[in-house]
């Protein structure tokens, strides 16, 4: 469901410009449809615009953050939240796509976990979490092995692992103080390329940051 459909359910009427006051309502009952129901089209028009950085979409992610939380989603017995939400709100809390979510690491591994079974690209997800929460060194074995992981499903077109690998190595580049090291490298640029073309929010925060930067 749009987000115009979203609000049109919601009692509005809209045509074709949308009142601050509609917006916020609007994102208000994205929140609601996700902690009432579990609802996946909320969670993924959430998902799909957090970059842009609304500051209706933060406060209603942020308020989200505070009921589905790790002990909330481990505790759904009823199952109100299915694979395909649960894997979306653990993207969201990420943190990845909008430098004003706070990473919720936790909740993500979590609902990862709970879903890795049915969603094997999960497992990823889950390396691409212990690499932003190890301390040891960038080349350690584990770290490797780790990367490893994330090369093989970045090599089956898993748009999260390419983006990730690009980041790493951008990061790697930026560490390593090169000559022009504010710039993309072109492995980075190749593996970006795709998710930046399909739009993939994380790609498209990431690549404007980059070329801003540089």
């Amino acid at each position: 469901m749009s987000l115009k459909n979203m609000i049109n359910s919601n009692g509005y009427t809209v045509t074709d410009e949308l009142s601050c006051e509609q917006i916020s309502s609007a994102y208000s009952y994205l929140g609601y449809k996700c902690i009432s129901a579990g609802d996946v089209e909320a969670v993924k028009v959430l998902y799909a615009l957090s970059c842009f950085e609304d500051p209706p979409i933060m406060e209603t992610i942020g308020l989200l953050q505070h009921h589905l939380t790790a002990i909330e989603i481990h505790n759904d017995d009823q199952n109100k939240f299915n694979t395909e939400f649960l894997y979306y709100w653990a993207m969201i809390c990420l943190g990845e796509t909008s430098r004003l979510i706070v990473r919720h690491l936790e909740t993500a591994t979590v609902c990862f976990e709970k879903i890795k079974e049915e969603v094997p690209k999960a497992a990823a997800r889950l390396v691409f979490i212990e690499l932003l929460k190890t301390t040891e060194p960038h080349k350690s074995s584990t770290n490797s092995y780790r990367l490893g992981i994330l090369q093989k499903w970045a090599g089956n077109q898993d748009l999260f692992s390419r983006i990730s690998l690009s980041k790493i190595i951008y990061d790697s580049h930026l560490k390593e103080g090169e000559e022009h090291s504010s710039e993309l490298p072109t492995l980075a640029l190749q593996l970006l390329d795709r998710p930046y073309k399909l739009k993939h929010p994380v790609a498209v925060r990431f690549y404007r940051g980059a070329t801003t930067f540089s």
